[in-house]
């Protein structure tokens, strides 16, 4: 039951869009004769398969979201930076590898820090707790602000840069390399690839998700 519970959350979100968008066709679940997502027996959740008829043409059209993070993750390696701010700690049991960060030495740790900031070739800019889904910009209790304004969306990466001691991009790319390569005790910035984002959900979310949704509503 909780497989079907957590497959009916993501028709109910961004994912079921995604899906719409990468065949080429934008649809809602309502614009469709049948749906349904499966998950195939002893496989993790981001191999669900999206199973969708439209009343136009009848036929079956599918979708994977195993190959769509894949296509994603190959095209977003060369287009996208994704950064964090970390602290740096000297004094540190390298061997306490709960709260570790992939990728970087042993003694770094993350900032937790609920506001994101996105930033698009100093044209757009979105600032806000949201996350970036539909659920979360369209449903949750959260508040965003997008700026369609080229002057605003540079002033604010300008003011991120000067905060952090850096005049162009590349110096950006530059003082975060070296800084997870030789850090130093205190707080900075580091890149992060892309693939640090798991497709994986963590172990505790189906138990949330059959404490809050009842298997026999979803029929």
């Amino acid at each position: 039951m909780s497989r079907i519970a957590f497959g009916a959350i993501l028709l109910s979100t961004n994912e079921w869009t995604q899906a719409c968008f990468a065949e080429g066709t934008i649809v809602t679940p309502a614009q469709c004769s049948s749906y349904r997502v499966t998950i195939p027996d002893g496989k993790p959740l981001e191999y669900a398969i999206f199973e969708y008829t439209l009343p136009a043409d009848s036929r079956a059209h599918q979708f994977s979201i195993k190959d769509y993070l894949v296509n994603v993750v190959q095209t977003a390696n060369s287009r996208i930076v994704l950064t964090s701010p970390v602290r740096y700690f000297n004094t540190l049991d390298p061997n306490e590898k709960k709260f570790q960060l992939p990728g970087l030495l042993a003694n770094f740790r993350s900032i937790y820090i609920h506001s994101k900031l996105a930033l698009v070739d100093d044209s757009y800019a979105q600032v806000g707790s949201a996350n970036f889904t539909t659920r979360s910009l369209s449903w949750d209790g959260e508040c965003s602000v997008g700026i369609n304004s080229s002057a605003k969306a540079k002033e604010i990466r300008e003011t991120i840069f000067q905060h952090w001691g850096v005049d162009t991009p590349l110096n950006w790319q530059a003082k975060m390399n070296d800084f997870a390569q030789h850090p130093v005790e205190g707080v900075g910035v580091v890149p992060l690839p892309i693939n640090v984002l798991s497709t994986t959900p963590p172990s505790w979310v189906m138990d949330y998700i059959t404490a809050v949704i009842d298997p026999s509503d979803l029929y």
